[in-house]
């Protein structure tokens, strides 16, 4: 990662005043810490790809970008950009808590720092919650995990732990029996999904892996057969579970998606829990489906809330 001063305060008190204010739906700021201004037409387009596409494929939602730069200044430090953040975000309306920033000049291969100004946990209460907080992500997904952010969808410790890119050992093309890589997935786990013959198993893996332009080496979500129009499909995929399990440790053993119907867009996703022997039909939208998912699965939102 480039040379660049990213240090934060230790708390940031002015975000105080937000703590009541309801929610509301702001476009998002993005600054620069590295003079890359005649590249950001290509960086907002980068950033607001994957929410565009939300709004394409189902027709709702801001039609305006919803990452936008409101200042051409190269910042110096991390902390510069936050004085700036706060003194601007009311009048500019843009949100206060979430923002970008492009601290590396190759910032398609290195990524984007997504940055929360008040990341400490809401029960603290107080001044607990006005630690600002940063990680590094791919650019691309950049745009709609901050929305997803903004509504709730997920909380930011998980986006953290589902999102942050790290610096690690390259993977050297190894997969196990089923295909999936041996590099341990970002997720902690692979999901798996089963679907009966009709079903397309690349377009299916497409319409619900999060980051979806990401290399496929880096997917978490895997397909691992085809099911027969035959008996119960979820016994089916159960038990080819349970061998996919014993090739690929990786693979979340506990829980798997069942798409037994070709209109799984309209009708949704069999979410499958095995130890309970309990289904769910979840939507097929892929800013909630895997992080569900994952939050189910590292225990911190429980089956019986979906």
């Amino acid at each position: 990662m480039a040379e660049v001063d990213l240090k934060l305060p230790e708390l940031i008190p002015e975000m105080a005043r937000y703590q009541t204010s309801p929610m509301s739906i702001d476009t998002f700021a993005l600054y620069c810490l590295v003079d890359c201004i005649s590249e950001l037409p290509a960086i907002l387009e980068a950033s607001n790809a994957e929410m565009n596409e939300i709004v394409e494929t189902y027709k709702h939602g801001p039609q305006d970008d919803r990452v936008q730069c409101r200042t051409e200044t190269v910042f110096g430090t991390m902390k510069e950009v936050i004085q700036h953040h706060l003194a601007t975000c009311d009048e500019e309306k843009v949100d206060p808590h979430y923002f970008l920033v492009v601290a590396d000049a190759e910032w398609e291969e290195k990524g984007i720092i997504a940055v929360n100004l008040d990341s400490g946990d809401p029960e603290e209460g107080g001044d607990a919650r006005l630690k600002p907080d940063l990680f590094w992500m791919k650019i691309e997904e950049s745009g709609l995990l901050l929305v997803n952010l903004q509504i709730a969808n997920t909380d930011w410790y998980e986006a953290k732990e589902n999102y942050e890119v790290v610096e690690e050992e390259p993977w050297t093309g190894e997969t196990f029996a089923d295909g999936a890589p041996t590099k341990k997935p970002k997720t902690d786990f692979y999901i798996g999904f089963y679907a009966v013959q009709a079903i397309d198993s690349d377009e299916i893996i497409q319409k619900v892996q999060p980051g979806p332009f990401q290399p496929p080496e880096d997917y978490c979500c895997r397909f691992e057969g085809h099911l027969e129009r035959r008996g119960d499909l979820v016994e089916q995929a159960t038990s080819l579970h349970r061998q996919r399990c014993l090739v690929n440790p990786y693979l979340q053993k506990d829980m798997m998606f069942v798409a037994e119907s070709e209109d799984y867009v309209e009708k949704g996703l069999l979410m499958c829990h095995i130890p309970k022997g309990e289904t769910k039909r979840v939507a097929c939208v892929i800013h909630t489906l895997v992080p569900d998912f994952c939050m189910i699965a590292h225990g911190s939102k429980k089956w019986s809330d979906l």
